[in-house]
């Protein structure tokens, strides 16, 4: 055709006298972007801040980093989406524009980023598609929902016309969620069976040991068997080799190898043969 489209940061200026309401549209979504706002209702605002520096430095989340490879529409670099509920939410300053024609601000500081914020939930998903409903009624669920299903019988995953919710453990090809069988269910009634049976006197003996250890009404409770011995082994020195005080340290050992290594680690332990004896090592 002969219609001209001018591009302009994102905006494009409609020569046809027919589109200018067009235009306008645009104009109502894009130019509040810029300055972290977000026209309509869904949400006050909106901005980008470094994926790493959030995770790993301004909070301690915990949650590993995929450093696998790169989003290609984050110039190098991942990150993550910052909405607003509230306009007093958005940060006055701090934005920095970045030439990526996707309107919506960057700001590499995430404590910045979430100067105005009072309360906080992280997201992380994988999913090709992300629905967020910012409501008044807020829910700490994260749904999952997917167009493949697992086959109890044929015991794999098959498609489906349409998005039906799903356990977290699903995968392509199993459900790792799955809810266990009678079988499963009957063999751990009688593993609880015996810890019950012997409740009121593991209670005794613990209390004994407890009284004897404690900081501050404080102890320090791990739980190893010989094939995680070495991780013991690993804390103990390298608390010791720092001047840690762990003398309230109290083990439950679940065999009698870490039982015999602890011991001869000079710290305090816990072994209950009747519980303990039908646990893998």
């Amino acid at each position: 055709t002969d219609e001209k489209f001018i591009t302009d940061s994102s905006i494009l200026t409609l020569l046809d006298d027919e589109e200018l309401e067009m235009k306008k549209m645009i104009e109502k979504i894009i130019l509040p972007h810029r300055r972290g706002a977000i026209s309509g209702k869904f949400a006050a605002g909106a901005v980008r801040t470094n994926e790493k520096e959030f995770l790993t430095n301004a909070y301690d989340y915990g949650y590993p980093i995929d450093n696998s490879g790169q989003n290609e529409w984050s110039n190098g670099h991942h990150e993550i989406l910052v909405l607003y509920n509230d306009k007093q939410d958005i940060p006055k300053s701090g934005m920095e524009e970045e030439d990526d024609s996707n309107g919506i601000p960057y700001i590499n500081d995430p404590l910045r980023a979430t100067s105005n914020c009072h309360e906080m939930n992280v997201v992380i998903s994988q999913a090709n598609c992300l629905a967020i409903s910012m409501t008044r009624k807020g829910s700490f669920h994260v749904q999952r929902w997917s167009r493949h299903i697992f086959n109890e019988d044929e015991r794999n995953t098959s498609a489906t016309s349409k998005l039906v919710p799903v356990g977290r453990g699903l995968d392509y090809n199993y459900d790792e969620g799955s809810p266990p069988e009678l079988w499963h269910t009957r063999k751990h009634w009688e593993r609880l069976k015996v810890y019950f049976n012997t409740y009121e006197e593991t209670i005794k003996e613990l209390k004994v040991i407890t009284e004897r250890i404690k900081i501050n009404n404080t102890i320090i409770v791990m739980v190893c068997n010989f094939g995680q011995s070495a991780l013991l082994m690993n804390f103990i020195c390298s608390s010791r080799r720092r001047n840690l005080d762990i003398s309230n340290l109290l083990v439950f050992v679940t065999d009698i190898e870490t039982l015999e290594l602890a011991q001869k680690m000079n710290v305090e332990t816990y072994f209950d043969k009747k519980i303990f004896e039908g646990l893998p090592k």
